[in-house]
């Protein structure tokens, strides 16, 4: 089931030979707490998981209407071991608590 759309940005990525990272915030409009989950794509076309973590963002939190509870920030990011390679591309994913997914992609240029 797709949830209501996915707000989001991002403010800055890394690919580089030793690691890759993602940073921003994104958060499902009127839906409370949501769990938030970054990927990036290898080059052979899968996604894999990154490590993340959560924080307020002064400034979003207020305009959209978000308690200081809510933690719409994140910085997600792999060590890259071996032969590892990724593409750039990063998908963001949103899960509600009824389990409904919404996804937004991003590409690091």
């Amino acid at each position: 089931k797709q949830a209501t759309s996915l707000r989001w940005a991002v403010e800055g990525c890394d690919v580089s030979k030793d690691y890759v990272s993602l940073k921003g915030w994104a958060y499902l409009p009127n839906l409370g707490r949501v769990k938030i989950n970054i990927y990036a794509e290898d080059n052979e076309g899968g996604f894999r998981k990154l490590n993340k973590t959560s924080f307020h963002v002064p400034g979003v939190n207020e305009s959209l209407g978000l308690s200081q509870y809510e933690l719409p920030g994140f910085f997600a990011a792999k060590r890259i071991i071996g032969n590892d390679n990724f593409s750039g591309k990063f998908m963001i994913e949103a899960i509600d608590l009824q389990g409904n997914e919404s996804y937004a992609t991003y590409e690091c240029k």
